[in-house]
C-alpha cells in the first residue's frame, strides 16, 4: 500500500479585485477570498497516481490551512472519482502542519 502526503496551501484568489495593506507590502485577505493553485491541484492529482499504483489502496494525506468546512466538499468529491483510494484531510495551520510531519516516526511517514 502507497501513503501519500500532500501539502496545500492557500492562496490569494486573483479573478477578483486584489486589495492591498495600506502600505502596499502584502495582500489584504480580508477583501478577497482564497484557492488553490494549479500547482496544488496538480500535486493531488499526481498523489492520487502514485496511490492508486501500488498494490491498491493507498492513501493521499492532504495537510491544509483551509478549514474543514471547504475540505469536506472537496473530500467527497476526491472519493466519488476516485473510489480505490482513502483520502485523509488534515486541517492545521502552517506551524501546526510543519511540527506535524517533523514529529512522525520512522515508519509511520508517507512514501
Amino acid at each position: 500500500m502507497t501513503n501519500v502526503l500532500v501539502c496545500v496551501k492557500r492562496v490569494p484568489d486573483s479573478t477578483g479585485e486584489v486589495v492591498l495593506t495600506e502600505d502596499g507590502s502584502r495582500v489584504d485577505g480580508r477583501y478577497g477570498g482564497y484557492t488553490t493553485s494549479a500547482h496544488e491541484e496538480c500535486a493531488v492529482e499526481i498523489a492520487s497516481q502514485v496511490a492508486a499504483s501500488g498494490d491498491g489502496g493507498g492513501t493521499v494525506t492532504v495537510l491544509t490551512s483551509f478549514h474543514k468546512e471547504l475540505t469536506t466538499a472537496y473530500q467527497k468529491a476526491f472519493e466519488a472519482q476516485n473510489p480505490g483510494i482513502k483520502i485523509e484531510i488534515l486541517n492545521k495551520n502552517t506551524t501546526a502542519a510543519i511540527a506535524y510531519v517533523r514529529e512522525l516516526g520512522e515508519g509511520q511517514r508517507p512514501d
